[in-house]
């Protein structure tokens, strides 16, 4: 990813409190990182656990109603 698509991504994943930041310096510049929070954990767990429901269904209509 870009920086101009990476970084909107991350602060709008900051103003859902779904990311937090912190500043540290490295090789004498002040770098920016993120790491994700329990709400994060939890949107994401709601997120994959919504994927993989869906994603069941598509493979069941795909395969003519079997469920396996």
């Amino acid at each position: 990813l870009k920086a101009g698509t990476l970084y909107p991504l991350l602060h709008g994943l900051e103003e859902k409190g779904f990311v937090e930041s912190y500043e540290k310096e490295a090789v004498g510049k002040i770098r920016k990182y993120y790491h994700i929070t329990d709400s994060g954990n939890a949107a994401y767990e709601k997120a994959l656990s919504e994927w993989l429901h869906a994603k069941k269904i598509i493979t069941m209509l795909l395969q003519g109603g079997k469920d396996e």
